[in-house]
């Protein structure tokens, strides 16, 4: 079975209750944030909550010339702060994994079209996909655990409840909300 916690929070502040998770997605994300920011989202996802996996996706900045409306220079989204090239993810994951005890592979979604003169740029959308280094120090958090941190949390409120494939449970408006 799967249960599925939705709290609302941000990924930059550290909380007792999101530690030892089994999966961190940051899907379409990092990019969002200001540098700072994702220095502490690092600190936070690989240093505190220490999932035993992690996928980020983000835009790949040498894809960008293949879109004729954009201006160079110009990134995806006026919300972007910055979008990594293929060598800029590649080191910034590297750096990842000598601080915080992970394995990462890459890979993406969205080939250049096939002609010779654009297969140097990689895909669309370029994934990292981390893996822990196993540490017998860390048990599986089981959700009944997460969901006692949750009752006694300040920070934050739940939104929903799913354990799969038994049902849902709604625990607030908000999950509507969410949903839209």
């Amino acid at each position: 079975p799967l249960s599925l916690s939705i709290p609302p929070g941000d990924a930059t502040k550290r909380c007792a209750c999101f530690h030892h998770f089994d999966v961190v997605t940051l899907v379409e994300v990092i990019e969002h944030l200001h540098l700072n920011d994702l220095h502490q989202l690092v600190d936070n996802v690989f240093g505190h909550i220490q999932p035993r996996l992690v996928i980020v996706t983000t835009p790949n900045a040498d894809f960008n010339v293949l879109f004729s409306q954009m201006v160079a220079g110009q990134f995806r989204h006026f919300d972007h702060k910055f979008e990594f090239n293929r060598q800029q993810f590649h080191h910034w994951a590297s750096q990842i994994v000598e601080k915080y005890k992970y394995t990462v592979e890459f890979h993406g979604v969205g080939d250049a079209p096939l002609y010779e003169q654009y297969r140097h740029l990689g895909t669309c959308t370029q994934i990292a996909v981390f893996h822990r280094i196993r540490d017998n120090h860390h048990p599986r958090l089981q959700s009944s655990v997460f969901a006692e941190r949750l009752s006694h949390c300040q920070r934050h409120e739940l939104l929903s409840f799913v354990d799969y494939p038994f049902g849902s449970m709604k625990t607030s408006e908000v999950h509507e909300q969410v949903q839209y």
